[in-house]
């Protein structure tokens, strides 16, 4: 079963690493060190941390950090960015389970949205398997293009 803890700033490493972990193959694949998550680093994250309308979260499967998410929420609304899962727990339905969670801890959001890679057909079937929608779409560097998503509740 998975649970979501909104994380304080002491637990931020622990969410930093997961989001490396995650991020790794993206990075090695196109080394985008301006947008990519997994270029980010800890001081980076923490300087951050307390903006208005942040939060960050770690999704345990079985007690053991798997994941992890930003959400910026204002009135109604919440961005997503970055939502990611380790690599060893890819591929096992988590991050289908963490969206579903989300929307389910968080009931006064009506307006979920997000980016994704428009290259990676995976995160594209993933968002919209998860009744995401299409919206937009912008260049992120020459080579990749972020698809903007929204789902309302």
């Amino acid at each position: 079963m998975l649970k979501l803890k909104v994380i304080n700033i002491e637990e931020l490493s622990i969410y930093h690493q997961l989001q490396i972990n995650a991020f790794a193959q993206l990075y090695a694949k196109y080394q985008d060190t301006e947008s990519n998550p997994g270029a980010q680093s800890l001081a980076f994250l923490q300087e951050r941390f307390n903006l208005p309308g942040r939060i960050h979260i770690l999704f345990y499967h079985q007690d053991v950090p798997i994941g992890g998410a930003k959400l910026i929420i204002v009135n109604n609304e919440a961005k997503i960015g970055p939502l990611f899962i380790a690599q060893e727990f890819q591929n096992q339905q988590l991050g289908c389970a963490a969206l579903r969670l989300l929307e389910k801890e968080f009931p006064t959001i009506h307006r979920w949205y997000l980016g994704t890679l428009k290259q990676e057909a995976h995160l594209m079937h993933f968002y919209q398997t998860a009744g995401y929608t299409v919206y937009g779409e912008e260049p992120i560097t020459k080579d990749l293009d972020e698809v903007k998503f929204e789902k309302i509740i």
